[in-house]
């Protein structure tokens, strides 16, 4: 019996230092629609940009729209030069007048989307 309750406890201590070695905090998880990142959309928000601001120098009206694939792919390829990124697969959402950054986050022992 004493050697049936070691067992479990060194089972137990086991299967606890297992989930310390790799914890998932989980998260709201990425969403199902996809956005490809492309350096077309990347170059696209920049010419967006001074293009809205080169106006504004001339009528003093700054008037600025970027869609998801514009944000989305310059923020991934601005991360993806990094040496060590913050995010992985990132994505930025644009709903109910709301900017919503999603991506999954990953130290080795800790992950979260």
């Amino acid at each position: 019996m004493k050697n049936l309750i070691k067992i479990l406890l060194i089972i137990a201590i086991l299967a606890v230092a297992a989930l310390a070695c790799n914890l998932n905090l989980g998260g709201p998880g990425t969403p199902t629609e996809t956005v490809e990142v492309s350096e077309a959309e990347a170059e696209s928000l920049i010419e967006t940009w001074d293009q809205a601001f080169q106006t504004a120098r001339e009528t003093g009206v700054v008037s600025l729209t970027l869609t998801e694939e514009q944000m989305t792919s310059y923020f991934a390829l601005s991360l993806s030069k990094r040496e060590n990124p913050l995010l992985a697969d990132p994505r930025i959402i644009l709903r109910d007048g709301e900017m919503e950054i999603v991506g999954s986050y990953d130290t080795g022992p800790i992950t979260a989307d």
